[in-house]
């Protein structure tokens, strides 16, 4: 039997947001309540003061939004012509609502959601490329679900969903996957085979043009900076996503789509996360500070114990980093003294200067000479593209005459996708340069 609700806590992006027993214990946990000390946005807060969120609260909101497409996905099913429209057999893996297998995997869904970002290092994505391998925080993620930190959570939702015959790691491995996603998965090593119904549920959390992990950062990254950009008619989105069947070289399959007047909030969410980025995390006094703050970590993390096993890598919070750059400011000898002074002195933060694309590199050597920039005074952050290029909408739609076709037919919206390449000099040389550069 399913644990009742036995806690609520108020989500100021929500409301009420209910958990189960398991899922209180769950958030309980060491492994959870370090999201207390990880901001969402890095130092975006020095920037945008109101911007002091944190991946805990984040999670629950995924979680809640999570559970409203599932249910939403589970009764839709079976409520259209979709059905009976296609191939009935397309459908058999996907759980009649309120049956055994809906309550199962919706319990999944939940706990997913919960731990899909629990691998984070402090301030998020700030020092990711700089302390952590290809994997990125997915690695750590997915080490923690498969800790045993968390392990008796999974033995619980065996033991309560003991007619799925489903075993303690087979719990495991769906949370796993739905967690993290198949892409993701793939870049860490872990080669998992998904069906057609798993990718959906993984999509529910991670995809993205609808997933409930992109829609809640949105939503509360704009509450909290005041940046409206971030808002759209993300209830719209819910009640237009749909299960669709595909066709793709001979064979058809399910997967995550919408109705074609859910193809507007889709776009909104395309262009929401574009302005945000843009706005937020590459806006130039971000940038100087985030490149303060990787330096100062990669100076004094890069193969630290915090990154060598699990029970180190989940007591590394935020306390500790600031703590080591106080003592790095105080102390000239400290590897990371430059940068501590520099992240904690106004004058003395060096200045992020956007580069042109497509990068001329005659003309960037130029404007250096033509500054006496000293080479040792810059630190470069190039995109590897060398143009911006476009991305846009990639999913099914269902139209109203009962078609399924690609929304690349509907939508010619696009948006620039890659973040261009900076310059980090001495506030001293920002004039100059920037003259010369003619930014």
């Amino acid at each position: 039997m399913i644990p009742i609700k036995s806690k609520k806590v108020f989500d100021s992006v929500h409301g009420f947001i209910h958990l189960d027993s398991l899922e209180t214990d769950l958030i309980h946990t060491r492994v959870f309540q370090r999201l207390h000390y990880i901001h969402q946005l890095g130092v975006a807060y020095l920037v945008y003061p109101g911007g002091t969120h944190h991946r805990y609260e984040h999670s629950l909101g995924v979680m809640k939004l999570a559970t409203e497409i599932y249910d939403h996905l589970i009764a839709s099913t079976y409520d259209v012509a979709i059905v009976n429209q296609f191939a009935p057999a397309l459908f058999q893996e996907i759980p009649k609502f309120m049956s055994v297998e809906y309550e199962y995997w919706r319990r999944i869904v939940r706990a997913a959601a919960l731990c899909h970002d629990v691998g984070h290092l402090p301030f998020s994505h700030a020092a990711e490329k700089a302390l952590l391998d290809e994997g990125g925080h997915e690695k750590w993620t997915a080490k923690i679900i498969q800790s045993k930190h968390l392990r008796p959570f999974w033995k619980r939702i065996s033991e309560d969903h003991s007619p799925m015959k489903k075993s303690p790691e087979d719990v495991e491995q769906d949370i796993l996957k739905t967690a993290v996603g198949e892409r993701d998965l793939k870049n860490i090593g872990r080669k998992l085979t998904f069906s057609p119904w798993e990718k959906i549920l993984s999509e529910i959390i991670t995809a993205d043009f609808f997933g409930a992990d992109r829609i809640d950062y949105l939503l509360r990254d704009s509450k909290y900076t005041g940046i409206t950009y971030g808002l759209f008619d993300y209830l719209q989105l819910i009640e237009m996503l749909r299960i669709l069947p595909v066709t793709h070289g001979g064979n058809t399959h399910l997967a995550l789509g919408v109705e074609e007047e859910g193809i507007e909030s889709c776009e909104a969410l395309l262009i929401s996360r574009y302005f945000m980025r843009k706005r937020i995390c590459h806006y130039a006094t971000v940038k100087a500070y985030t490149w303060h703050l990787r330096c100062f970590m990669h100076k004094c993390y890069s193969g630290s114990a915090f990154l060598e096993d699990l029970e180190h890598y989940i007591t590394f919070t935020e306390h500790e980093v600031f703590a080591e750059m106080a003592r790095a400011e105080r102390d000239p000898a400290h590897p990371g003294h430059a940068h501590a002074v520099g992240f904690f002195n106004h004058d003395k933060r060096c200045k992020a200067i956007i580069l042109p694309t497509p990068l001329n590199q005659e003309s960037i050597k130029q404007a250096l000479q033509e500054c006496s920039l000293p080479e040792e005074k810059i630190s470069w952050e190039i995109n590897s593209f060398e143009f911006d290029f476009q991305a846009g909408l990639d999913f099914p739609v269902f139209r109203k005459d009962g078609s399924v076709v690609s929304c690349r037919e509907l939508s010619k919206i696009t948006v620039p996708v890659a973040s261009g390449s900076w310059i980090y000099v001495p506030s001293m040389y920002e004039k100059p340069l920037r003259q010369s550069l003619g930014t």
